[in-house]
């Protein structure tokens, strides 16, 4: 931008002829093309742009996720399994039942029933049972929160692929924009420039044919502006789908305002800005992939644990009491019986089926955690060959800014030679071409920079430090 301004100031010092560049109209004879998808400027009513909203990488994350109803599916999930494993640990409090029992027929024990004869008999119980020690309660617990943990460590996953892509999108929409800065700065030189040679043509002192060469460079720079900005409306119009902030006249809105309270049955999103930290699906820097085979693994164990102690064995306390309705007795018909006790069960895996449950899981749960070094090796293979290609694209970048400084040097020389005479003004414009073709060309090599980062936070587990890495890169390359 540096190179711009310094090129503006001295086309306003040394020109003769400065037609306004603002909203100015070409030249009779250059052709502008319109947009093919101009269409998209009547159709959808967009936000403006992250940079006028005011909003950062961290901001876009944050409310992409709230109007994402996919994100829900992974609360709904982690809700189940947090009630499951509270339903199991609940399982220590006592179990109340009521039983009720008539019968009406001889009574042939010994006894004054068998001599009253026939006689109405009525039986009330209420069982109390509080199963005070169990055997596969623990492991049985410990796997229900476990599988929670996985259903955490799968919204990981799904949430670091919306958050790649999403930083795609924004990088995408900031390039753009740079390069509708970029087009509109050559625009504008051109102008500038011919308006010079107009009023040089007009009184003589240029061929037709040069003022062809001229007016067809201005229809190429409008073409490119027509161009960068139809990509900028596009980047955009995505963005703000993304945030629920566009929608189409004729098909109405695509996503209602992000309400927080709408979501209240499931736990609070994760702050995209990194002060909640993630799930503890693994340590930081891990890829969530890997994190998720290590959860899933850690799951299958317990679950393994949970088999070979199913039904193994449990200690209950019983307590019955309730009246019974008799002739036989003499003061009256109502007796009141109650019985407190102990009950253990035991039962022992003579065949070994239980075992043999658990050693299929430890199985699984190996093959899970083979899954996950597998993965854990390609992330490493990966992001070594990113790190070369970052190293590489430094390199670049460090030549293009040898030549983007060679470039604007040029364009002050020409500049100065055209003004004393020296040079014509097609070595200006050849000038003002190289240096837009090198500063389009370093605006594709900071965004590839910028696109290794995303991928090698990505696998590295780290996307909550991206937005200050990215904007770290930015301030860096803007020097």
């Amino acid at each position: 931008m540096a190179f711009f301004a310094r090129f503006r100031l001295a086309t306003l010092a040394l020109m003769v002829v400065v037609p306004p560049a603002t909203g100015q109209e070409p030249a009779a004879g250059v052709a502008t093309p319109e947009p093919e998808w101009s269409h998209l400027a009547s159709g959808w009513d967009c936000f403006p742009g992250p940079d006028s909203m005011g909003v950062d990488l961290a901001g876009f994350w944050e409310r992409a996720e709230a109007v994402d109803p996919a994100f829900q599916r992974f609360h709904e999930w982690a809700q189940a399994e947090r009630a499951a494993a509270a339903a199991i640990r609940r399982e220590w409090l006592p179990a109340a039942s009521l039983q009720g029992v008539g019968d009406y027929g001889q009574r042939l024990s010994p006894g004054e029933e068998r001599a009253l004869g026939v006689g109405a008999r009525g039986e009330l119980r209420a069982l109390a049972q509080w199963r005070i020690l169990d055997g596969d309660r623990g492991a049985r617990s410990a796997t229900a929160t476990h599988r929670e943990g996985v259903v955490r460590a799968e919204e990981d996953v799904f949430r670091a692929d919306v958050r790649e892509e999403l930083a795609g999108l924004y990088l995408e929409t900031r390039t753009a924009r740079k390069r509708v800065e970029l087009r509109e700065g050559q625009v504008e030189r051109l102008d500038e420039l011919g308006g010079y040679v107009e009023e040089r043509a007009r009184a003589g002192f240029e061929s037709t044919w040069e003022e062809g060469l001229l007016n067809e460079a201005r229809t190429r720079a409008h073409r490119h502006l027509v161009e960068a900005r139809g990509e900028l409306e596009l980047a955009e119009s995505q963005m703000a789908l993304h945030m629920g902030s566009c929608w189409a006249e004729a098909g109405g809105a695509t996503a209602p305002e992000p309400s927080h309270q709408d979501r209240a049955t499931g736990p609070a999103l994760p702050s995209a800005t990194g002060s909640a930290a993630p799930s503890d699906a693994g340590e930081a820097g891990t890829a969530p992939e890997v994190a998720l085979g290590l959860r899933r693994a850690e799951a299958l164990n317990f679950l393994a644990r949970e088999e070979a102690r199913r039904d193994r064995w449990s200690l209950d306390v019983l307590g019955i009491v309730g009246p019974n309705r008799s002739r036989a007795f003499d003061d009256g018909f109502i007796r009141h019986e109650y019985l407190v006790g102990l009950a253990l069960s035991w039962r022992p895996d003579l065949a070994g089926i239980r075992d043999r449950l658990a050693e299929v899981e430890r199985a699984r749960a190996r093959a899970e955690r083979a899954w996950a070094q597998g993965i854990q090796a390609e992330v490493d293979r990966e992001l070594v060959r990113l790190e070369l290609d970052e190293a590489l694209q430094e390199e670049v970048g460090r030549h293009l800014r040898t030549e983007m400084a060679a470039a604007s040097a040029r364009l002050d020389g020409a500049l100065l030679r055209w003004t004393e005479g020296v040079d014509r003004w097609i070595d200006v414009l050849q000038a003002a071409e190289r240096l837009t073709e090198v500063e389009a060309e370093a605006l594709h090599q900071h965004l590839a920079v910028a696109e290794l980062m995303v991928r090698q936070h990505r696998l590295r587990g780290t996307m909550e430090r991206l937005p200050e890495a990215l904007s770290l890169h930015s301030r860096t390359w803007s020097r």
